[in-house]
């Protein structure tokens, strides 16, 4: 099968004609389903092209995408590719006796991918540590750190729609994979023979021979103290709360948390609790979106609860639905969460006195501002990282090393949040407790999470932050979305709804401009991403996604109230031309 790594010096009709024989390789070698069969052979020509002539592109840590027929698609066969290659880092880097975690969640064909992936590596004599069934994203990086593991395999598609499946690699940190290996896992899957790749393995044998082991409750229970001990408030007034696990892993680990940490009114989304591929109740499992939460919040009337707590599919990303003050349910934004955990965490280890001198709080450049003033009021530092929780477990294994800082927060835009050193990828489970204990502290002031956001607004200045998506519609949407972003470096606006433009960052090349023609370098480079700044302290930030077809534009807003931040969001977006 020829496979290309650029379609560059190719004209259409020899991409084509390479597709197709491709494509008739593939339906011959690899067992297909009629439908399956009968979809690949009615693609059309740019469609073919894109299928079976280049391998998924690599994103953070990782593929993503759908589940069928493919080179670039997700099946059994592009998953023990990626795998094949991971097989042959591992066994180059020299590590004795070498292991690998695998994990997974609750979608579609999960289990068999990550069966074929153990297999893969059983046949290269790697040992493998397999969950028995599903299980939270985060609980595989707190097992590679357990079982001193080498790498790590987590199948999922995080709150991705139904048709979609993932792979996303992680390394002996307990981290996401690192930019260089990555790197080399994504090349070395052109120099191995896909036809070939799953010969020679047997996941039942391998059982057999002890090369793939079972793992389970004892790291649940490990993994649970390890969640637990970052609880900072014990009292429990009368509060109800509703859980929804959205179809996903959060269903078991989540509920038992909680009640483990003293919250015995805790009821669970019965529609929502069975782990289910196809999400039947909902369209997109996602936390961030009301949609999700219309069952839950159906719950929380019926019974009287002041929070729904909903976590993603793999249970790393949590979302949080609060009562307001006119008795309605509203989806508080990651950004809003985040800023609530970081201010109870500083007003509750202050009070408990275990807030240490040097706490510093971790979070993404496109994560709202807002965190970075609470911290600075309280005295505790900032780090700001490139998007992707990988190099916020980065900063924790940094600090560990030189104690520069003492980790109090990671937290990301997107419904991402870790506190404590127990793993390194973001943790819904973590966050379902901080979201309870929130809750829990607030009714004692007679509050609830609500009010206690308008609290932080009173307290520290209004700001609002705005996340837009711009669809790339173009089949080649990589080189449509960088042509957008060189059009961006090379014409920058001036101003942004009214207010000028006083400094552009552009993180690829690490320079910071100023409008009255200074520059300096940016401690942060290599990213694919520019920031602008204005004289009124608002921020947009433009960069591609690393999984999708489009390009995020993240607006930071300082305002008097909620209608003049949206007016200006608008202007902000319209100026900057996408």
């Amino acid at each position: 099968m020829r496979i290309l790594k650029t379609a560059d010096g190719f004209s259409e009709s020899q991409l084509e004609k390479i597709a197709a024989a491709n494509r008739e390789e593939w339906l011959s070698a690899f067992e297909v389903s009629n439908a399956d069969r009968e979809e690949a052979l009615s693609l059309s020509s740019e469609v073919l092209i894109s299928r079976f002539t280049r391998l998924s592109g690599f994103g953070t840590a990782g593929i993503r995408g759908v589940m069928r027929a493919g080179l670039s698609e997700m099946n059994v066969y592009t998953v023990a590719l990626v795998t094949a290659s991971l097989a042959r880092l591992i066994k180059k880097s020299g590590v004795d006796n070498p292991s690998v975690v695998i994990a997974y969640d609750s979608r579609n064909n999960s289990r068999d991918f990550s069966k074929a992936c153990a297999a893969v590596l059983a046949r290269e004599g790697i040992k493998v540590y397999f969950f028995e069934s599903l299980r939270p994203t985060p609980e595989l990086s707190f097992a590679i750190l357990e079982l001193k593991a080498t790498a790590g395999i987590n199948m999922t598609a995080s709150h991705n729609p139904a048709p979609d499946n993932g792979y996303k690699c992680y390394w002996s940190d307990g981290a996401q994979m690192p930019p260089k290996e990555a790197a080399l896992v994504a090349d070395g899957r052109y120099d191995i023979d896909i036809l070939h790749v799953l010969d020679g393995c047997d996941f039942d044998a391998a059982v057999r021979d002890g090369l793939i082991e079972f793992v389970g409750a004892e790291l649940d229970e490990k993994y649970l103290s390890g969640v637990l001990a970052q609880s900072v408030f014990k009292s429990r007034p009368e509060l109800s709360v509703v859980y929804t696990p959205l179809h996903g892993a959060g269903y078991k680990l989540v509920p038992e948390l909680l009640s483990r940490d003293g919250f015995d009114n805790v009821v669970t989304v019965a529609e929502q609790a069975v782990p289910d591929g196809d999400f039947p109740t909902v369209e997109k499992p996602n936390p961030q979106y009301l949609e999700a939460f219309r069952l839950g919040i159906d719950e929380a009337r019926r019974t009287g609860a002041e929070l729904v707590i909903a976590t993603d599919p793999d249970a790393d990303r949590m979302g949080m639905a609060v009562k307001t003050s006119s008795g309605e349910f509203e989806v508080l934004s990651g950004n809003q969460a985040g800023c609530l955990m970081i201010d109870f965490l500083i007003k509750l280890k202050k009070h408990n006195g275990t807030l240490p001198e040097n706490a510093c709080v971790v979070k993404s450049l496109v994560s709202t501002e807002l965190a970075d003033v609470i911290c600075r009021a309280n005295g505790v530092s900032v780090a700001n990282v490139y998007t992707g929780f990988k190099y916020i477990g980065e900063k924790i294994n940094e600090w560990k090393k030189s104690g520069e800082y003492s980790f109090l927060l990671g937290f990301e835009e997107s419904y991402g949040y870790l506190g404590g050193e127990y793993a390194r990828d973001k943790d819904a489970v973590f966050a379902s407790l901080m979201a309870a204990e929130m809750a829990a502290y607030y009714k004692t002031r007679g509050m609830n999470l609500y009010d206690a956001m308008q609290e932080i607004y009173s307290t520290y200045g209004y700001r609002a932050d705005y996340l837009e998506n711009i669809e790339i519609t173009a089949l080649d949407f990589k080189a449509e979305v960088a042509k957008k972003m060189e059009a961006l470096r090379k014409n920058p606006p001036s101003s942004l709804a009214g207010s000028k433009v006083t400094f552009v960052n552009d993180y690829l090349t690490g320079i910071r401009s100023g409008s009255d023609g200074s520059s300096e370098k940016i401690a942060l480079a290599s990213e694919n991403m520019i920031s602008f700044e204005t004289a009124s302290d608002c921020k947009l930030i433009v960069r591609p996604s690393g999984t999708e077809p489009k390009m995020k534009v993240y607006i930071f807003v300082k305002a008097e109230d909620e209608r003049t931040a949206k007016q200006i969001k608008t202007a902000m977006l319209a100026d900057i031309k996408l």
